[in-house]
């Protein structure tokens, strides 16, 4: 696989994943559970790790069930039951207030800031109009 191809994969991800930050207000709360054991061990499938320069954020994106990734990568659809989780955390900051980085140039994870989850199921969104909605 070329170095496009998965860019292209965790961009594409990245993108659901901000769809669904900007629409977190209006989603029902009550359709999307907090993936269980997402503390565990088995968090999923990490598959990108943003820094964020403009909030000083190192952020997670993890997939489950981790085979969902490789779909993506494939260009194929993503199964109903599929969960996407952002973990926000502040990055380590220096004396003058920049962010750390580690020996491969990338922020330090510091504190737990927040979570957001995002659910795929057959059917979910219909009753929200078709321009607020990022399929299912």
């Amino acid at each position: 696989m070329t170095h496009l191809k998965a860019a292209t994969a965790a961009a594409l991800l990245g993108t659901a994943c901000g769809a669904v930050i900007a629409y977190s207000a209006i989603a029902g709360a009550d359709k999307v559970a907090y993936p269980e054991g997402f503390d565990a061990k088995d968090k999923g499938a990490l598959y990108s790790i943003v820094d964020r320069y403009d909030n000083k954020q190192y952020r997670e994106l993890w997939a489950s069930p981790p085979s969902v990734v490789q779909l993506a990568r494939e260009g194929k659809p993503i199964p109903s039951g599929t969960v996407l989780t952002l973990v926000q955390y502040k990055a380590q900051l220096d004396a003058a207030g920049n962010p750390q980085k580690d020996a491969n140039g990338r922020f330090i994870k510091g504190d737990l800031v927040a979570y957001t989850v995002m659910e795929k199921r057959d059917g979910w969104g219909t009753e929200y109009p078709a321009d607020l909605r990022n399929g299912e």
